[in-house]
């Protein structure tokens, strides 16, 4: 009776319910979190635009720049094929004024109208208050040297007697490279009457980073 007796108050024991456990204290934040999650917010998003911005300029800024060629390129051969290319003196901005090419320096580039921001992610800008090229004059054509296809990007390899092919609705003329100008240079002789002058412009690093920093 005695181990019935024990074994009945053991299921008893077992089945009886547990007192509740008392909650924990909620600890309320402390200034010190508030400041740290806003940081890690701010260096996470910061690091999300700073990679989008790298990827715009260095991958698909090169994706749009061969695009937009492409699409410039069909639409000037169409225009010379039917004489129907711009000779100036008023041209849309961003339309295509001629075909640039250099063996030298791998120069391929269809030449837009109008040197904006805008305009030179399409490809080389012609400075709108000059003559268009291989008018007679000097024609003054702007490019980027980095990023979105960076056309310009190997202008310091050419040197004296190189020729750079500029196509234009006018014909086909061959440029021979005089040198190279960097501010404080001396300026070019004057141009000779009658004659056309191409005069191309980038942007030019210096240091260790000197491509990336134009």
């Amino acid at each position: 009776m005695k181990r019935e007796g024990r074994a009945q108050k053991a299921r008893r024991a077992k089945r009886a319910p547990r007192p509740p456990r008392a909650p924990r204290p909620v600890r309320p934040p402390r200034p010190a979190d508030d400041t740290a999650i806003a940081l890690s917010s701010s260096l996470t998003m910061l690091s999300i635009v700073c990679l989008w911005v790298a990827a715009q300029l260095l991958l698909l800024g090169n994706l749009s720049h061969d695009r937009s060629q492409a699409l410039l390129y069909d639409e000037l051969r169409t225009q010379l094929a039917s004489a129907t290319a711009p000779i100036g003196p008023v041209v849309p901005a961003g339309a295509p004024v001629a075909l640039m090419t250099s063996t030298r320096i791998g120069l391929d580039e269809v030449i837009v109208e109008g040197t904006a921001s805008g305009d030179t992610l399409a490809g080389p800008g012609h400075l709108r208050n000059t003559v268009l090229p291989g008018q007679v004059g000097t024609s003054v054509v702007m490019g980027r040297a980095t990023t979105y296809g960076g056309p310009f990007g190997n202008l310091g390899a050419l040197g004296k007697g190189d020729v750079i092919t500029v196509v234009t609705a006018q014909g086909t003329q061959e440029f021979t490279v005089l040198g190279l100008r960097r501010p404080g240079d001396p300026l070019p002789q004057p141009l000779v009457e009658g004659a056309a002058r191409l005069t191309l412009v980038t942007a030019e690093g210096g240091g260790r980073f000197a491509s990336l920093t134009p």
